[in-house]
């Protein structure tokens, strides 16, 4: 499932997305993406309930440190299930914010040349309307925050931690 999740986020960084500087999600539009990925991070830590288990059968065994070992193993895994995918279009992202930034610049500095070089017959006023515009537009790209994280998405990814952290704490000081 983790694995599923990865690969669907990057075939969704690889399509042409754009970043919406003005969607309500405050995150360009991205928050699907952390929405998504948190949703299978969690669905991969209900695995932990398992834990109580596993811990029974090593301790008939032995094998305490194998299974703790596995344990962190399993924790890790959960959190890079959230962490690689939101990372790879966070990335995916700045490129794309990268490449819009620089086509906006570059409308700045047409529209900046055109004042320059403006006759007394040309609309000034106008010109300088777009030219404050073309900056507004570039400032709400360049603010815009491109990691699909919003606190809901964190308190998630924290009880999906402490779910197996938990199981463990309860096997080594409450069951011991």
């Amino acid at each position: 499932m983790a694995l599923t999740t990865v690969l669907c986020i990057r075939e969704v960084g690889d399509l042409n997305f754009t970043i919406d500087p003005l969607h309500p999600d405050g995150l360009g539009g991205l928050s699907a993406v952390g929405y998504f990925a948190i949703s299978s991070t969690t669905l991969f830590s209900i695995g932990s309930l398992g834990l109580p288990f596993a811990f029974d059968i090593a301790s008939s065994g032995g094998s305490t440190f194998v299974l703790y070992f596995l344990v962190i193993v399993y924790i890790g895994m959960v959190v890079l299930s959230f962490v690689y995918p939101t990372l790879y279009i966070n990335h995916r992202a700045k490129e794309i914010r990268r490449k819009t930034l620089e086509d906006k610049r570059d409308q700045i500095r047409s529209l900046h040349e055109k004042i320059m070089s403006a006759e007394d017959g040309t609309d000034v006023g106008l010109i300088e309307t777009k030219l404050a515009t073309s900056r507004n537009e570039y400032d709400e790209y360049d603010n815009v925050n491109l990691y699909p994280m919003s606190p809901s998405i964190l308190s998630k990814l924290i009880s999906s931690i402490m779910l197996p952290l938990f199981f463990l704490l309860i096997k080594t000081y409450v069951v011991n």
